[in-house]
């Protein structure tokens, strides 16, 4: 079914949506294919490449319904929400979208500081740009995206002396918890002695 996914994949990006379409519908059928939540993903992207905004949600959905942190899903839906002005809602899938596996989304990490701007949680987005500079060094790109959403943010709502100081000490408070996560603790016993 691999095969029959890609060759339909194939027929999307050439246009060929009737042909994508058709295939993808027979992979559907095959209910000892383990990776279903792929084709509703596909499929999701099909509707999309047609306008078919309320076809793909479904599909998203159903992607979603069969593996929930399958990260391109969450990503994709959460895009679609943003478009529709539901900030709340793209931003729990855009962080769905950075967990796990996915937790070098970068996208989805600097998507997430633009709902908490939509949703005037400024400190919360200050605090995902500073991340990004700092965590993401290799990426210049999202270095300049999130460095000019700052300045944006420090004209739509400059920050306090008082914000600033709480906002580093709960960015320090969050390594140090992430760093605890880390940590494994070793047991004693007399082989490591």
């Amino acid at each position: 079914q691999d095969a029959r996914s890609n060759l339909a994949t194939i027929y999307m990006e050439q246009g060929k949506y009737d042909q994508a379409l058709a295939e993808y519908q027979i992979v559907l059928q095959d209910v000892k294919y383990t990776a279903q939540f792929v084709t509703h993903y596909n499929l999701a992207k099909l509707a999309l490449a047609q306008n078919k905004t309320q076809q793909a949600i479904k599909e998203l959905k159903l992607s979603l319904a069969e593996k929930e942190d399958y990260c391109a899903a969450n990503f994709t839906l959460a895009e679609i929400y943003a478009k529709e002005y539901r900030y709340q809602q793209a931003l729990e899938l855009f962080r769905k979208s950075t967990r796990g596996s996915c937790i070098n989304n970068i996208d989805g990490h600097y998507q997430q500081a633009l709902m908490e701007i939509e949703l005037k949680h400024y400190a919360n987005a200050r605090s995902k740009l500073r991340d990004i500079i700092e965590h993401y060094t290799h990426d210049e790109h999202y270095i300049a995206l999130a460095n000019e959403a700052l300045r944006k943010l420090d004209r739509l709502a400059p920050e306090t002396e008082i914000q600033r100081i709480k906002s580093r000490w709960e960015e320090k408070q969050n390594e140090l918890w992430q760093a605890q996560q880390n940590t494994t603790p070793v047991e004693f016993n007399s082989t490591n002695f």
